[in-house]
């Protein structure tokens, strides 16, 4: 029977007082009510029959994945794919078929769709698996009487834009989200119609909220797509939008449409006929194209839409004043103004529809109530309270229509009739009980958001036994214990068993906190703020899970959930309701209390074990009752606290507002938290502070263990940096995805997590506590699979749960902290976002919070409202009054004043400046209460050291234009906006003036951006009003804005500040005698109006100001080139042509300032960072930006004090732009950790310039004997053996290496080096070294090569210093050279500091003292005896592999006799030297008595572990293979002998041993026996031995080669199983760190032995021998002959003739993807894999096509251990890549000169040639110089010259980021001939 008071009620405009008096008594009975409806595991609701579940198992659909989405490309916004839940019909439905579109909003920006593709909303990885299906969608047909038995689908929403976006949107906007809402809605329709719908009678489509309208762009597709006989019709439910102001006048919803439209490209998807009339967005409103839809369409909407009021017609930013404040949120609190603008709001859209009321198909249910989706729930749709009109549910009005019983709104008359029948007089009626039952339940309705939301616990993975009941307290009544909104507090018990009966785990939920009555109001409504929304099942997962395989230590005993609801942390008293005047229930703390009872009263007051933990705010609520839960338990229990993403930081946000201070300060007031906290902490200080666990742990009694992450997601995103604190959304995306921050955002997080590492210090001494610190950006860790599972994050190889264990039970102490820099490997990076799910409630701060850093109170400065304001009419953009805030001054700074201008850009339009008003920027009534004076404004004299006393006033800025706006302009323009910033300006001034500034000495005026530019504007004002005698100046920061055009050509600041000024008459406030000369607006710019300034100016600028690059020279623009979309935002990013531009607008900055430099009593700071604002930030601290060495604040206060004149410009700065290699580059900022303009004040050469981290040069050159018989005469024959006996062919080793990359480990082998640099040398003592040391700029007055062809950039290297091997002297020796032409031993006099002195000191140093290796030396075997006879450095760790250590040499005391020369026979037989750059490792080991040489170059990529692997262990396993080789056996038999002579080639397949065995000629001069095969060449040996014999007479020494005969092949074979046999090894360390997979390295090992070289080699490293052509013997005789006698000079010049050209060979074959057989061979080994070879790398990945390591291409295990993200498509087993090595034998001949070997960084700027020539023509025309050194030097050079910088420049760009220019390079130069520096034929 219907009810006439209640359907008429449906249809009232108006409700009066009394009726909400009815409706308050029964709102809360039916929330309770309808929480039942939303849970599946509900058992039943109250006054309802038990016996009868609501929700059956049958109810429960689930989700399903589209089987054809992937090849349709159709994704989600995440990439995931899309899904549906589909229930199928029976009976007479079975060809009948619902298809219903979900909803939930849209996203507008590539931040916003970035966070919703975190959630359920743009991710099918958070999708429920099983949903309710309900309402519409019910299978019940006393819910669904006409559809209970169709196919019902429904489909679920991921993408962001109403199933309408497209592809091509993706690669407009660059970013990495799938916008595929089309394809989705199409690929799914394919797949149902495949299903059976292709076959449909009958079909509905409909949609709510979003889906709704959905439904509508999509209805003739729908249709068009089934049958022609088929009833398709189309019902959309709350998705009229509709396009109306806000209640500001702005068009907020038709702008957020406009940029869904734009951002996604759903102009596509919309009606044609439309899009073709009007611009496109307008399209998305129903009211614009519904009249084309030809299917049939019912209108399901209430007429006071929930949505539409909060986010249409008062969206928050149309409340700045909050007065709608409780309105919006509950209608019953509106007045009658609100009440009238509500009833405004449903005549728009009765007037929007009133043409499609003409559409005879059409219908609708236009209801009045306060809801917005209605279908999907059974209790509107269809149900006893289901609204009606004309006395018709939803349910029943829809299926007369679609069925054509009859006709719903038939006729005008009708629809006239209705609309008259509404009271007009609300007051005048009274209405039942029942009839407001409605209100709540669109309360209801709009907090679940229609999502489909069943448990938000639910997972495909949880099993049902895990699903723990809710239980509410059965305490907590009589205690008084109720939740925020007055429910009963509740729990989740799961009973322990076995030997965990005894043992109890007490979890408390967590959900962030509520510092307003309003925030708490909202708060109410949800599952934090009520127990009528909790879950009535959770799972237990994580530390709560009953699984021993997930929770090893606790999975047996009695577990807790405690439900959080009370918004303070469990700390709440209820006090505070009486103070707050408020009907929440603020009863945290009885709770707490409550439930403890009640749980000891079920036996864990007899407990043995007990742990109490929580997350997030939970894990503070865990430190905070602490000891009340010890205090409780037995005593003889084992009772501790594990704080779980609960050590919340007191840090500054990136503005330095101490917003979480400031909020928690609030929250502490509301609910009179203090009471709950730590009494000793609260006596001490301010009692908020002790909500913040640093300053109360310290207090705890009872054990703690705390578990945070170092980049804590939830903190970053609101501590560090708010949405307050991200006005431009500079961190838009860093601040949701850590991967998208550049270099200066991740020094800001690593300086988080050094906050967190300082806060903890204290309690890391506590010897009872425990921690597990990791350095993963997520936030709560114990409830998830980041406990304890094969993807946990990891300390010391223990799980969260192990380390908990372990600490717990008294295994071992816990006090683990990660390594400080995050990467991508970590191991829970893959969860990012996940932890948004623990927070459905995302708390908001107070707009007026407090502002400051990590300071004190003291240093907080309060805001001031202008007393002279109101009288001046001083108001800001919206009318409130203007402020400052005033730190008075003291002592000697008590007369001095500084005014600081606060910037913040310009609002150039009525529409801007109306937006801008309901800001900070435009309004008092935003402005933070407090804010933190720092730099210039610091009261620190060690921030602030010549202004730190004086009177600092900081002046808000809220008027748009520079402080210069008129109020004439307010008429002109007839807005009610106030412009008048010229008089907030004066007033201030006057009201500063009368507290004491007319009486200043001191004054400065200075200001940041566009407070920068208004202190130029009102300098003299400044000057003027202030005593004639006071010293008045003034510091523009920022301010110096250019007049340049954009990229594009176009004026765009030019016109900017145009419309400025004509806007807010600004040119009254500007230079008069520049407006009289030029157009007003360009007197804005400084270049134009600092030549009129009287007053002193110093300008504070960067050269490559970001905000400048943005909105000046690079605009966002529809117009704008692509590519510069990421590099105007990241400058890291720019490519060489970019950074041309930007070095142009640098250019343009030094022009326009180039008249004020001359200025005498002005000065200047213009540094080369890429920032903005700067003496709030960068002004003095250790790292602040320098030039001369100079703070931003000694430089201002040099000028200001006339202490010295200051004009500073720093040097270009250099930003990487392009990324080669294999790595991923890591950027740093332009001047972060440096000192800006280093290199400029530099004018001597000194000890202090010693840079170890860039790289280094060493050099080996052999002894020469003195005091002895020589050995060869004193012109040496070409291969001279120096020491008599020995075999030794090369004569010395030139090296050098220089970094790109960084060198940190990604692993935590023991193995790896852990210094941090990224290059370092080690060495015994007769290698001498040096750092690599850049010339400085300017002229070098030292003789050398400092110009022409080879002109010098490095200062001198090794040899080039005169140090040789061998033991350096006592410190005042004199250098002397020896008749031989070697040197002897250095000496240095202090008295004059050189280069050479520095290093002679630093290397004599060395060399006396002990020197040890890396890791421990080894024992020779017998074929390496005389090694060494040395006991000294033992091994001290016990590695698997190691290499020589160093032996020790006393120190010469002074006053000893030197040792005589023939004390060098007693010098270590085994020489050793190893470096790293970058990636790049480098070894040397030699023995001159045995007469060999082993060098290995390791080219490392993804990482140094590798490298470092081969560098331990590589030598050792060459060593022992070799042993079983007789290598002293001089001859084997003639036939054997003479079988090694030939070349042998052996396939280079990657299975099969790779030989090349080579030899000069193919014969060994001196051999007894020569075949007749190789007579021919016999004449080379004659020539030899008679050239020997005419030298002076001299009986040559020379032995017979000691290699000739041996077994080559066997060498090689033993050198290819050192190799295999180290990779082997080096496997089983990837067992324990998966990651190491993904690392290789490339290598290149050569073993010389007398005249015979091996060379193995893996990847793209070379070996280039470089040789003379065979000119013919007598040529060859007289040649040589003739240039003997010859100059150097003259020896170039035959070189330059061609008449020494020399030739290379390379010795090595390359396995890299360049090599046309190395690609076959991948190909053919993998014909399954059509992308084995992709992009020039093999799987995309690698250019290599063989390595050692790099298991992830080797073997699938490999490849699947690692994280998804760093996964490649393994088809089959076979490896893609190999380390079989190629392996070749030479023979050195008399016309080999010298052996470069390389990493493949020397080769991308060089070719084989290119490097001999190099290499050649500087030893000729240099003979001292270092050649190693100087192929680095022109590697260098080129990678400037290529990237349009100078050597220095590409210098100072930090490791890391130079790799996008150059690659690590390691160079070895092997002299075989002569001396190095000596150029012999």
């Amino acid at each position: 029977m219907a009810i006439p008071r209640f359907s008429s009620l449906l249809r009232c405009r108006k409700w009066a007082k009394s009726d909400w008096l009815v409706a308050s008594i029964g709102f809360v009975l039916i929330v309770f009510f309808l929480s039942f409806f939303i849970d599946p595991t509900s058992d039943s609701i109250p006054s309802v029959d038990r016996s009868r579940p609501i929700i059956s198992p049958s109810d429960l659909v689930k989700l399903k994945l589209s089987s054809i989405a992937k090849e349709r490309g159709a994704f989600c916004l995440d990439g995931s794919l899309p899904g549906y839940h589909f229930h199928e019909g029976s009976g007479s439905g079975s060809q009948s078929w619902l298809v219903h579109l979900e909803g939930g909003g849209w996203c507008n920006t590539v931040a916003s769709c970035s966070a919703r593709a975190m959630t359920k909303l743009g991710s099918s990885n958070y999708f429920e698996q099983e949903v309710a299906f309900q309402g519409v969608l019910s299978s019940d047909p006393s819910q669904n009487p006409e559809l209970f038995n169709w196919n019902k689908v429904a489909i679920r929403y991921c993408d962001g834009a109403s199933f309408a976006g497209h592809p091509e949107a993706e690669f407009k906007n660059g970013t990495r989200l799938f916008f595929r809402g089309q394809l989705i809605w199409e690929a799914i329709i394919d797949e149902l119609l495949s299903m059976g719908m292709s076959d449909a009678k009958q079909a509905i489509l409909t949609g709510c909220s979003a889906g709704g309208l959905a439904s509508l762009i999509h209805c003739d597709y729908f249709r068009d797509h089934l049958p022609k006989d088929a009833v398709v019709k189309c019902v959309s439910d709350g998705g009229f939008f509709l396009n109306m102001p806000d209640v500001l006048g702005n068009p907020t919803m038709r702008s957020f449409y406009h940029d869904v439209v734009n951002l996604q490209g759903v102009d596509k998807s919309l009606d044609q006929k439309c899009v073709a009339k009007t611009e496109p967005s307008k399209c998305m409103f129903p009211q614009e194209f519904l009249k084309n839809i030809r299917t049939p369409v019912f209108l399901v909407n209430p007429a006071y839409d929930y949505w539409q009021i909060q986010n249409v017609l008062v969206p928050t930013s149309a409340d700045p004043d909050k007065s709608w404040a409780k309105c919006r949120l509950n209608i019953k609190e509106c007045d009658a103004a609100q009440m009238k603008v509500l009833h405004g709001f449903r005549s728009s859209m009765m007037d929007a529809i009133g043409e499609f009321h003409q559409n005879k198909e059409g219908g609708m249910f236009i209801d009045s109530c306060y809801a917005h989706c209605q279908t999907v729930m059974s209790v509107t749709w269809h149900s006893p309270t289901s609204p009606r009109i004309e006395n018709k549910t939803i349910a029943e009005s829809v299926g007369d229509w679609y069925f054509n019983r009859k006709p719903f709104f038939d006729s005008p008359e009708a629809y006239s009739s209705r609309e008259q029948s509404f009271p007009q007089n609300p007051q005048s009626r009274k209405c039942s009980n029942s009839e407001w039952l409605l209100t709540a339940i669109g309360i209801v309705l709009i907090v679940f958001s229609f999502s489909f939301s069943i448990d938000s616990t639910s997972d495909s993975s949880v099993d049902r036994s895990d699903l723990v009941k809710l239980k509410l307290s059965s305490k907590a009544k009589e205690r008084g214990a109720f939740c925020l909104d007055g429910s009963l507090p509740g729990y989740h018990f799961h009973k322990g068993s076995g030997s965990g009966s005894k043992s109890w785990l007490l979890f408390l939920e967590g959900g962030g906190w509520c510092d307003t009555i309003e925030s708490c109001s909202s708060r109410a409504m949800t599952s934090l703020g009520s127990s009528s929304f909790f879950e009535h099942k959770v799972a237990f997962q994580g530390v709560l899970s009953s699984d021993p395989s997930q929770n090893p230590d606790f999975f047996n005993w009695n577990r807790v959930l405690i439900r959080y609801c009370d918004g303070a942390s469990f700390a709440g008293h209820p006090e505070a309701e009486f103070k707050n005047e408020t009907r929440l229930f603020f009863r945290g703390q009885l709770i707490w209390e409550a439930i403890m009872d009640e749980l000891l009263s079920m036996g864990m007051s007899h407990a043995k074990h007990a742990i109490l933990t929580g997350c997030s705010a939970g894990g503070l609520a865990s430190l905070i009752h602490c000891d009340y839960f010890r205090d409780n338990l037995p005593r003889d229990a084992a009772v501790k606290c594990v704080s779980d993403g609960g050590y919340f930081l007191n840090v500054p946000d990136v503005l330095g507002n101490q917003t979480m201070g400031s909020f928690f300060h609030d929250v502490a007031t509301l609910q009179d938290v203090d009471k709950s906290l730590d009494q000793n902490c609260v006596a001490k200080m301010e009692p908020s502070k002790c909500m913040f666990p640093r300053e109360f742990i310290k207090n705890i009694r009872t054990p703690v263990f705390l578990v945070n992450a170092a980049y804590d997601y939830w903190q970053i995103q609101n501590v560090l940096v708010p949405d307050s604190a991200d006005i431009d959304e500079y961190w838009a995306m860093c601040r949701l995805n850590i991967q998208e921050c550049d270099a200066a955002q991740m020094k800001v997080l690593h300086g988080f997590r050094s906050s967190l590492m300082d806060a903890i210090g204290e309690f890391h001494q506590n010897k009872e506590g425990g921690m597990f610190i990791n350095s993963c950006n997520s936030h709560c860790q114990m409830r998830e699979s980041s406990w304890h599972s094969p993807t946990s994050p990891r300390i010391e190889n223990k799980t969260i749960a192990e380390s908990v264990g372990d600490w717990y039970f008294n295994r071992k102490p816990v006090k683990l902290i990660d390594c400080p820099t995050w990467s991508k490997s970590d191991s829970l990076i893959a969860s990012i976002g996940i932890v948004l799910i623990v927070f459905p409630f995302s708390f908001s701060f107070d707009s007026t919070s407090d502002s400051i850093p990590s300071v004190d109170r003291s240093d907080l400065v309060k805001l001031k409202l202008s007393s002279k304001a109101k009288d001046r009419g001083a108001f800001c953009l919206d009318g409130s009054l203007p402020g400052y805030h005033f730190h008075k001054g003291s002592g000697s700074g008590s007369k001095s004043w500084l005014l600081y201008l606060e910037g913040g850009g310009g609002c150039r339009t009525i529409e801007s400046c109306s937006s801008r008003a309901m800001t900070r920027l435009g309004s008092s009534n935003f402005f933070e209460h407090e804010v933190a004076f720092q730099g210039v404004l610091s009261s620190d004299p060690s921030q602030n050291p010549d202004f730190f006393n004086w009177n600092r006033v900081m002046i808000r800025y809220c008027d748009g234009a520079c402080f210069s706006g008129h109020p004439e302009a307010e008429f002109k323009n007839e807005t009610r906006l106030f412009f008048r910033g010229q008089l907030i300006w004066e007033a201030i001034m006057d009201e500063l003036l009368s507290m004491g500034m007319s009486h200043a000495k001191h004054a400065i005026l200075t200001g940041c951006s566009a407070g920068g530019l208004a202190t130029l504007i009102h300098c003299d004002y400044f000057r003027d009003h202030l005593p004639k005698d006071a010293t008045v100046k003034c510091v523009s920061d920022g301010g110096y804005i250019l007049n340049v055009p954009d990229v594009l050509g176009n004026p765009t600041m030019g016109s900017f500040f145009h419309d400025v000024v004509t806007l807010q008459s600004v040119d009254k406030s500007l230079d008069q005698n520049c407006v009289a000369k030029m157009e007003p607006s360009k007197c804005m710019f400084p270049q134009e109006s600092l030549k009129n300034i009287r007053t002193p100016v110093f300008l504070v600028n960067t050269a490559y100001d970001y905000w400048q690059i943005q909105n000046g020279l690079v605009p966002d623009s529809p117009d704008l080139d692509e590519r510069w979309s990421i590099c105007r935002l990241n400058i890291q990013e720019c490519d060489a042509a970019q950074m041309k531009v930007l070095h142009g607008f640098r250019s343009s900055l030094i022009d326009a300032i180039g008249e004020f430099h001359e200025n005498k009593e002005g000065g200047m700071f213009i540094n080369s960072c890429n920032s903005h604002c700067q003496i709030r930030e960068s002004w003095h601290s250790p790292t602040s930006t320098r030039i001369e060495n100079k703070t931003i604040a000694e430089s201002v206060g040099d000028w200001y004090f006339n202490r010295k004149p200051v004009k500073l410009i720093d040097c270009p700065c250099v930003i990487p732009h392009s990324q080669m290699g294999n790595g991923v580059a890591s950027f740093s900022g332009c001047c972060a950790d440096t000192t800006a303009g280093k290199f400029s004040s530099r004018n001597d050469v000194g000890v202090g310039l010693i840079q170890e981290n860039l790289g280094h040069s060493f050099c080996y050159v052999r002894p020469v004997l003195t005091g002895s018989k020589s050995s060869f005469p004193p012109e040496p024959p070409l291969r001279p053996d120096p020491i008599p006996g020995t075999t030794t062919t090369f004569r010395s080793i030139s090296g050098a290496s220089v970094s790109a990359n960084t060198s940190t480990a990604l692993s935590a082998s023991p193995l790896t080096d852990a210094s941090g640099l990224a290059s370092a040398f080690e060495s015994s003592n007769r290698f001498a070294s040096l750092p690599l040391q850049p010339v400085p700029r300017g002229p070098i007055k030292k003789p050398g090569h400092e110009s022409g062809l080879f002109e010098r950039r490095f200062l001198s290297g090794p040899i080039e210093s005169g140090l040789v091997s061998g033991k350096k002297k006592k410190e005042k020796a004199k250098l002397k050279k020896s008749g031989s032409k070697s040197f002897t031993k250095p000496k240095y006099h202090k008295k004059f500091l050189t280069f050479k002195n520095v290093f002679t000191n630093l290397v004599s140093n060395n060399l006396s003292s002990s020197k040890k290796s890396v890791i421990e030396p080894i024992n020779y075997s017998d074929s390496f005896d005389g090694s060494s006879d040395s006991d000294q450095g033992r091994p001290e760790d016990n590695y698997s592999g190691t290499i020589l250590s160093s032996h020790e040499n006393p120190r010469t005391e002074e006053g000893e006799e030197e040792k005589t020369d023939e004390s060098a026979l007693d010098e270590p037989k085994i020489q050793w030297a190893q470096g790293k750059a970058g990636e790049d490792r480098v070894h040397v080991i030699l023995s001159e008595e045995n007469g060999w040489l082993f060098v290995g170059i390791y080219d490392g990529f993804n990482g140094p572990d590798p490298p470092d692997y081969l560098l331990n262990n590589l030598y050792t396993a060459v060593l022992g293979e070799l042993k079983e080789l007789q290598w002293n056996d001089k001859y084997e038999s003639e036939s054997h002998g003479m079988e090694q002579q030939s070349t042998v080639e052996h396939a280079s397949d990657s299975g099969k041993e790779n030989w090349h065995t080579m030899n000069g000629n193919n014969v060994a001069c001196g051999s007894r026996n020569v075949t007749s095969d190789v007579k021919k060449l016999q004449w080379r040996c004659e020539w030899e031995h008679n050239s020997s014999n005419k030298s002076n007479n001299i009986k040559s020494n020379h032995k017979e080669s000691d290699s000739g005969m041996i077994n080559h092949k066997d060498v090689l074979r033993a050198l290819q199983q050192a190799l295999k046999k180290t990779e082997e090894s080096f496997d089983l360390m990837v067992n324990e760190n998966p990651e190491l997979a993904l690392m290789g390295s490339c290598v290149l090992v050569t073993l010389m032995k007398g005249e015979d070289v091996y060379v193995m080699s893996v990847g793209d490293s070379r070996a280039v021998l470089a040789r003379r052509p065979d000119l013919g013997m007598k040529k060859m005789q007289k040649d040589l002959e003739r240039i003997k006698e010859e100059s150097p000079l003259e020896t170039m010049f035959v070189t330059e003739r061609g008449l020494s050209l020399l030739v290379p060979i390379q010795l090595n074959k390359e396995h890299s993807t360049s090599v046309d057989e190395e690609v076959t061979r991948i190909k053919m080994e993998h014909p399954d894999d059509a992308l084995a070879i992709e992009n020039d790398r093999v799987k995309g990945y690698l250019k290599v096509t063989r390595a050692f390591g790099a298991g992830f291409l080797k073997q699938p295990k490999w490849n699947e251990a690692l994280l998804e993200m760093f996964r490649i498509d393994y088809v089959g087993t076979s490896p893609y890549i190999t380390c079989s090595p190629s392996l070749h034998h030479h023979r050195l001949t008399s016309r080999d000169k010298f052996l470069i070997l390389s990493s493949d960084g020397l080769y991308e700027y060089f070719s084989n040639e290119e490097a001999i020539f190099e290499v050649d023509s500087f030893i000729s025309a240099f003979p001292e110089g270092d050649p190693a050194q100087h192929l680095i030097q022109e590697v260098l050079l080129r990678a400037a010259k290529k990237y349009g910088m100078d050597f220095h420049e590409l210098l100072e760009i930090p490791q890391g980021d130079r790799r996008k220019y150059h690659d690590d390079v390691s160079v070895i130069v092997i002299s075989l001939e002569g001396r190095i520096w000596r150029s012999s034929m």
